[in-house]
């Protein structure tokens, strides 16, 4: 679940039903359990929506940690479709440049790459020699909003898009 929505909608279906459901942390950004962000998203979310959940899962295992060490109760871990056993299989290869790879979704307003892309923009300026070896990996659905905040920016050759992948890759 990502944002409030589903979460109400469960805790008032498990009040109606008694089903019992599980809040999925699917951002390794949330929001919720960062402890600045609590006064502008509520205790609420804490004292109520999250204790009525059967069991609360995160995407990573550092997020997983810290949500059970703050909530007082386990949390599992699911890390987005990959475990640990299939990532150990494989060796960081070497290169001889500086890789930014952004994988997942993006949308203007909303995960929008228009400041990301004047930061490389000013780099590209401010420091040439820096920026020879940079380059931005886009893997996702929205090249297209990729490709734009780029060309906007004046470093679309900077920018590689290799569209979705499957998980083994």
């Amino acid at each position: 679940m990502l944002g409030w929505d589903a979460g109400f909608a469960a805790q008032r279906c498990h009040r109606d039903t008694g089903i019992p459901w599980v809040y999925y942390f699917t951002d390794a950004w949330q929001m919720f359990v960062v402890p600045l962000a609590r006064p502008v998203y509520g205790a609420y979310f804490h004292r109520s929506l999250l204790p009525s959940a059967a069991a609360i899962c995160h995407c990573t295992p550092g997020w997983a940690h810290e949500s059970c060490l703050e909530l007082h109760r386990p949390v599992t871990c699911i890390i987005g479709g990959y475990n640990a056993e299939h990532m150990a299989t494989f060796e960081a290869k070497e290169s001889d440049h500086f890789t930014v790879a952004y994988v997942g979704s993006a949308g203007i307003g909303v995960q929008d790459p228009d400041r990301f892309f004047a930061g490389v923009a000013k780099l590209c300026r401010d420091a040439p020699e820096l920026a020879d070896n940079l380059e931005v990996l886009y893997i996702g659905w929205h090249q297209e909003v990729f490709r734009q905040r780029a060309a906007e920016a004046g470093v679309l050759e900077r920018l590689r898009c290799l569209g979705t992948l499957p998980p083994e890759e």
